[in-house]
């Protein structure tokens, strides 16, 4: 199947399902890399394609990359939220590490999944948010945990040093402040 893939790539190099489903032969295969070079990119052809996301955080997974699985299971349930499996994957990544473990994990990504994500954690109401913390009071109220303090200050802080957040009635929008520096 990989050569069809391959084929269908080269008639159309802008076919994201191609690259998807190749993707899958590679994973199939072992072949991690090849699989999430190829899950890359159907989502830089489609960003919205939660199926390639999904595939690309367990290949992550697979390969011990953990903050990276975290955040891509996380956007393919943002996505869609019916994709089977996904919430299982995201949420055995999550139980079986302590909450310290993630943490340090996610401040190793790029500072704008680790706000994305981190605004999540810290919100309970959302799928991650619920996964991480379960029946713990995140309240501004409980300041018991180590973890928990050191996480709002380090999103705190970066939302502080590296954006600009403009609120809107239907939507927060943030902004790199280098997108403001005049040169």
């Amino acid at each position: 199947m990989i050569y069809e893939y391959t084929q269908a790539i080269e008639q159309n190099p802008n076919f994201a399902i191609a690259y998807y489903r190749r993707g899958n032969s590679y994973a199939i295969q072992g072949k991690d890399d090849e699989a999430i070079y190829d899950y890359s990119k159907a989502i830089e052809l489609d960003p919205n394609f939660a199926n390639a996301y999904d595939n690309r955080g367990s290949a992550y997974s697979v390969q011990g990359k953990f903050a990276e699985a975290i955040y891509d299971l996380t956007k393919a349930i943002q996505l869609n939220p019916n994709i089977p499996g996904t919430h299982y994957d995201l949420k055995t990544i999550i139980k079986l590490r302590k909450k310290s473990e993630i943490f340090g994990l996610i401040k190793k990504l790029p500072v704008v999944k680790q706000i994305l994500l981190l605004r999540q954690c810290l919100d309970k109401n959302t799928v991650l948010g619920e996964m991480f913390w379960g029946h713990e009071d995140v309240s501004e109220y409980n300041m018991k945990s180590d973890t928990l303090k050191e996480m709002k200050d380090h999103f705190s802080g970066l939302v502080e040093n590296s954006f600009t957040m403009y609120k809107s009635p239907s939507k927060i929008l943030v902004l790199p402040l280098k997108a403001f520096s005049v040169n």
